[in-house]
């Protein structure tokens, strides 16, 4: 499953309109920086964005994920 897909799986259309899976500029800079396919920006609350773990997202909502 890719990350579109997996996107499509946790959040909703309208929430989707609002996820962007970029991620900030240096993350994958550190050497013990976790896994980015799990990661996205949400910015449903915030104007900011909140970088947020799908996999807690996932759990939250009862949906059963395969980690890679």
């Amino acid at each position: 499953m890719n990350k579109g897909e997996l996107m499509k799986t946790i959040y909703t259309d309208d929430e989707l309109k609002n996820i962007d899976p970029s991620l900030p500029n240096g993350w994958d800079e550190s050497s013990d920086a976790p896994n980015s396919y799990w990661f996205v920006m949400n910015y449903n609350e915030s104007c900011f964005g909140c970088l947020e773990d799908m996999r807690l997202t996932a759990n939250e909502r009862n949906i059963e994920i395969e980690e890679i």
